[in-house]
């Protein structure tokens, strides 16, 4: 049997570790890797035998500024970001250079209003789990849930930009979303392990221990399961859906992780201390 109760404070470390670097991460990219869906503006994408490299000098010497290029999921093509108003001016200027297989134009007005509903769509799913979870659990459960998920959204999308150095888009919200109902069921999994056995055992410390590790297992297989469908995703889907499947390839890591080493420990120790206070 695993002694959870040794590997809180090491994970506890290692968590606010990870959660500073990826905050650190997501405070200095953050409004540079917004898409055009975002922020407004034309995305193109292109076909060409140069490199990523050598087309960015292509560009370059087309006069145009502030251009963004990141080469497609599977080497198959690049993404090009740049105002509305040199779109024309690139397409011109790149006609010996690469082959425009695909555009989108997003204009201000629309962009402000995809903002404003996706934070608005993420405000009110995290109010709604805080809700439920405070209903089904007692406050300490759903203050533990709402740390994990903050940890997970947090903690993925400064690594989904650290390694995959790709655009915050529409998708990725989508993504957002789903991770945080993916993390929130693994979460109430782990805590109705726990809440059995806090009924059961004389102490919170056998509690949790005993909990973790009958539910572990059962964690790690549901990942391992979840990671297959995704990576699988990852060479079926492409492009299409490169953002979703890629986030939540590190959404899926980071979730499972955060109900074992995050969500419990949190709230294991509010449950000392109020013992304690007692």
């Amino acid at each position: 049997m695993i002694n959870f109760l040794k590997l809180f404070k090491l994970f506890g470390a290692i968590s606010l570790g990870l959660f500073i670097f990826a905050s650190v991460i997501l405070v200095t990219n953050f409004r540079d890797r917004l898409s055009s869906e975002f922020t407004g503006g034309a995305l193109i994408t292109l076909r060409s035998e140069l490199s990523l490299k050598d087309l960015q000098s292509e560009i370059a010497k087309c006069g145009l500024e502030n251009f963004q290029l990141k080469e497609v999921l599977g080497g198959e093509g690049f993404l090009l970001r740049l105002t509305e108003s040199f779109a024309e001016k690139a397409q011109e200027c790149l006609k010996d250079k690469a082959s425009v297989t695909g555009s989108e134009f997003v204009s201000a007005i629309i962009s402000e209003e995809t903002r404003t509903k996706g934070l608005i769509g993420l405000l009110v799913a995290l109010g709604a789990m805080l809700i439920y979870l405070s209903v089904r659990f007692e406050k300490f459960f759903a203050l533990g849930a709402l740390i994990a998920l903050i940890h997970d959204v947090v903690i993925t999308l400064g690594f989904y930009i650290f390694l995959f150095d790709r655009y915050l888009s529409l998708q990725l919200l989508i993504s957002v979303l789903t991770l945080i109902g993916y993390s929130v069921n693994d979460t109430i999994v782990v805590f109705d392990r726990i809440r059995e056995e806090l009924d059961k055992e004389d102490t919170v410390n056998s509690a949790f221990n005993k909990a973790l590790n009958l539910v572990l297992g059962r964690c790690i297989k549901t990942s391992l399961l979840t990671l297959a469908v995704v990576v699988l995703l990852i060479f079926i889907g492409g492009e299409g859906i490169a953002d979703f499947s890629l986030f939540f390839l590190v959404g899926t890591v980071v979730g499972t992780y955060s109900s074992i080493f995050v969500a419990a420990p949190f709230v294991y120790s509010l449950l000392v201390a109020k013992k304690k206070l007692n």
